[in-house]
């Protein structure tokens, strides 16, 4: 019916699905002249059709034309992108830490799945008409990114992304964490931390230099809010939060201090989490042809590990950097900072 946007991840407009009447929005995206590039971006578009969850836009389909031209075929929302909403100015702080909340449980759930976004940007939140997050872009701009890839490229928003991934290094939910701490900044102050200009300025300033505090660019910026914010840029991503959720448990008991109606518990610290690593597992067959079962495996493993509550699991990309590497397994837990490590 319309083009609702384009870009340099190709082109998005909205249509009506005519098999089943419903409305959606169609993504074509560019060509790609490199083979194998095109047949990995659509496996990883596939495999966002696993991520279920009400903060994640809804993918129906993903597949080429008969000319190779990758399409998305995905749920159409009323609404408008956060980049649209701060575009008039900061936020009330409310809204922010509910968007920030939204988010956080729909990356919680997608790194659940061992899916990391790798291009939270207000550019890729959906706010609908009745204040419902959606992430977009799932598995698609973020997972062309990946510095774990032989892609050998860095795609993503420098003023969003993080450190460690504008260095093209590996990257892991904490990359998500830092992202989204950016655009809970921006939303709070109405400015970008690390400010604005070219790529190469915001690059610096990522890498090497600290934000002002939220504090000193909006009057009535909690100490609370500032110690989240503090926790999820930090550069050095071992001090970041290790997970999303515990960001958004820090959110929500935020968002009960600002409630003059809500009734707040304290629970005592708890104690110091058990931890583990899942190793790549080796192939030990004589035709050396299983690899693919063995990484299946473990990620299975890691998976499962992930939903046992008070246990630190190290992310997969983490652990499988260790792949084909023979070190001592006393180091491989020194450096993932774990007291157990798994391999098979």
């Amino acid at each position: 019916h319309e083009l609702l946007g384009y870009g340099g991840m190709g082109e998005v407009y909205r249509c009506t699905d005519l098999r089943l009447g419903r409305r959606a929005a169609l993504k074509f995206l560019p060509p790609l002249a490199d083979e194998s590039m095109r047949a990995q971006l659509l496996k990883e578009a596939q495999a966002a059709l696993l991520l279920d969850h009400p903060n994640i836009c809804t993918i129906f389909e993903v597949d080429e034309t008969p000319a190779g031209e990758v399409f998305i075929a995905m749920a159409y929302y009323e609404g408008e992108t956060l980049d649209s909403v701060l575009a008039r100015g900061p936020i009330a702080i409310g809204l922010a830490l509910s968007i920030a909340v939204q988010t956080g449980r729909g990356l919680a759930a997608a790194h659940e799945q061992l899916t990391v976004h790798r291009d939270i940007k207000p550019a890729n939140l959906m706010i609908t008409s009745d204040d419902t997050v959606k992430i977009l872009d799932f598995g698609i701009a973020g997972s062309r990114g990946d510095a774990g890839s032989d892609r050998g490229s860095v795609v993503g928003t420098p003023a969003y992304m993080s450190p460690e991934q504008l260095c093209g290094e590996p990257v892991d939910e904490r990359s998500d964490i830092w992202s989204l701490g950016v655009v809970l900044y921006q939303m709070v102050t109405g400015v970008a931390p690390f400010g604005a200009g070219s790529v190469e300025t915001i690059v610096t300033s990522v890498l090497n230099n600290e934000p002002p505090a939220a504090s000193e660019v909006r009057a009535g910026v909690s100490p609370l809010l500032e110690k989240i914010l503090d926790k999820a840029l930090s550069k050095n991503r071992q001090f970041r939060y290790e997970r999303i959720d515990a960001m958004v448990r820090d959110l929500i008991e935020l968002q009960a201090t600002l409630d003059s109606g809500a009734i707040t518990r304290r629970f005592p610290a708890a104690a110091t989490r058990s931890s583990i690593a899942v190793l790549p597992f080796q192939d030990m067959t004589a035709e050396r042809d299983q690899e693919f079962l063995c990484d299946g495996i473990a990620e299975e493993i890691l998976r499962a590990l992930t939903r046992i509550p008070d246990l630190r699991v190290a992310s997969r990309t983490s652990a499988f950097q260790f792949k084909h590497q023979a070190a001592d397994i006393r180091e491989i837990g020194a450096q993932l900072n774990v007291s157990c490590v798994l391999e098979g």
